[in-house]
C-alpha cells in the first residue's frame, strides 16, 4: 500500500513546492542569522522544517511554528521517539524483565507517551472526517488513506486502528530520519572543509551558469558531487544504524549460526557501510568521491550500501525521505560559508550519538554563517 498510494514517484512529486517552500523559509532564518553574526542552531531549524513539511503532507496543516499546536505535535512526537531508544528489560528476559519494567516505570512512560499519540491522531481523524471541513489545496496523506478506508479496496479490513499506525509511521519516521541526516552531513562538512568547498563550488557555479537563486529537486539531478555527498553522508552516519527489526519467519542459518523461526533481527546497516572488504581502508574517512569509483545506490540492490533497508520490508518512504533532505542540504551550501562558533576547532565537534529510532547528533550543531554573493 506504502509503494502504490503513499510514496508513488507522482505522490512524492505532489507534495515538491511544499519542500521547497519550507526550504526557502529555512534560508530566510539562516540569512538573517548572517546579517547579525548570530551562530545558528542547524539542529532545531533542521527538525523545524521536517516538522512543518510532515505536517503539511500527511495533515494538510500549516501550523505555526511558535504555537501551542506545534509545541504539542512536537511533545508527542518527542516522546513517542524517545520510547524507541529504550531499553526493555523484558526484550531480554522475556518471562520476568516486565517486572523490572514496571519497576523502573518504563511501562508507564510508554504507554502516558502512546495514549497521547493515540489522543492526537484520533482527533486527526475526526477532523479528516468532518464533513465541513475545509480541504486542503493538496490532498494530504491522511485523507487518501481515508478514501482507502472508505472504499476498502484491500482483501483484509482496513481500520481506522490503520489509519493512525501508517500515519505515525510516516509522522515519526519522516521527522526525524532527514533531519538527522543533514545535520550529520553539515558536522562531516565542517570537519572536511575541501569537501565542502568542492560541493559549494559545483552546486554555485550550476546556479550561476543558469542565473537561479534557488536550488530546486529539479537542479539536484544535475548536480553529480552533490549527489555523491548525499551518499557518502548517508553512508558514513546511517541515521537508522540497525534498520527496523525483522522477524524470521522460519529456521534458517545465517553465518554457520542457527536462527530458529520467530528471532527478532537487526541488520546493522551501519557496520555494514564501513566494511572494510567493501569500502576500502579508507571507510571511515569521509569522501564521496568513492561514489565515482564505486557505482551503487542506496535503493536497496547493494547489499553494502543499505541506509533505507533492503527488499519487500524496505523503507517506502524512500523518495520521500531523500527529496526532504536534498534541498535544504543543497541550498546550505549555495547560499552560505560557514565557521565554527567561538574559535572551536574542526576536532574539537562533539560526534558523540543520541539514542533513539534515528541516529542524532547529542550535541546540536551550532555554525556562524555567512552570506555569499553569488
Amino acid at each position: 500500500m506504502g509503494m502504490n498510494h503513499l510514496f508513488s514517484p507522482t505522490r512524492v512529486a505532489t507534495f515538491k513546492h511544499v519542500r521547497e517552500e519550507e526550504a526557502r523559509r529555512m534560508m530566510d532564518k539562516v540569512g538573517m542569522a548572517a546579517d547579525n553574526s548570530k551562530a545558528v542552531d542547524i539542529s532545531e531549524l533542521m527538525l523545524t522544517f521536517t516538522n512543518s513539511v510532515v505536517c503539511r503532507q500527511a495533515f494538510g496543516k500549516k501550523y505555526n511554528e511558535d504555537g501551542e499546536e506545534m509545541k504539542r505535535f512536537i511533545k508527542i512526537l518527542y516522546g513517542s521517539q524517545s520510547v524507541f531508544g529504550k531499553i526493555f528489560f523484558s526484550d531480554f528476559f522475556p518471562f520476568t524483565g516486565y517486572v523490572l519494567d514496571d519497576l523502573t516505570r518504563i511501562t508507564a512512560y510508554m504507554k502516558e507517551c502512546f495514549e497521547r499519540q493515540d489522543t492526537y491522531l484520533q482527533e486527526i481523524v475526526d477532523e479528516t472526517l468532518d464533513p465541513y471541513r475545509v480541504k486542503p489545496e493538496t490532498e494530504s496523506m491522511i485523507d487518501l488513506l481515508m478514501e482507502i478506508y472508505r472504499d476498502q479496496p484491500f482483501a483484509s479490513k482496513f481500520t481506522l486502528e490503520n489509519v493512525k499506525a501508517v500515519v505515525l509511521d510516516i509522522v515519526v519516521a519522516g521527522t526525524d530520519t532527514a533531519a538527522a541526516a543533514v545535520v550529520w552531513g553539515m558536522t562531516y562538512l565542517m570537519k572536511y572543509p575541501h569537501v565542502m568547498k568542492k560541493a559549494q563550488a559545483e552546486v554555485r557555479e550550476y546556479m550561476r551558469e543558469r542565473g537561479l537563486t534557488f536550488v530546486t529537486e529539479d537542479d539536484v539531478k544535475n548536480l553529480p558531487y552533490f549527489r555523491a555527498l548525499v551518499k557518502e553522508t548517508l553512508r558514513i552516519e546511517p541515521v537508522i544504524p540497525l534498520l527496523v527489526p525483522r522477524r524470521c519467519s522460519q529456521n534458517t542459518k545465517i553465518a554457520g549460526y542457527d536462527i530458529p523461526a520467530g528471532t527478532t533481527v537487526n541488520v546493522n546497516a551501519w557496520a555494514v557501510s564501513r566494511d572494510e572488504k567493501e569500502w576500502g581502508p579508507n571507510a571511515d574517512e569521509f569522501r564521496p568521491e568513492r561514489f565515482f569509483e564505486k557505482d551503487v545506490d542506496f535503493k536497496g540492490t547493494d547489499y553494502e550500501f543499505i541506509p533505507f533497508g533492503s527488499g519487500r520490508r524496505m523503507c517506502p518512504g524512500m523518495r520521500l525521505g531523500s527529496a526532504m533532505l536534498e534541498v535544504p542540504y543543497a541550498n546550505l551550501l549555495y547560499k552560505f560559508d560557514f565557521k565554527l562558533p567561538n574559535g572551536m576547532k574542526p576536532d574539537e565537534i562533539n560526534m558523540d550519538v543520541m539514542t533513539g529510532l534515528a541516529m542524532h547528533k547529542a550535541e546540536h550543531l551550532m555554525l556562524v554563517p555567512e552570506k555569499v554573493n553569488v
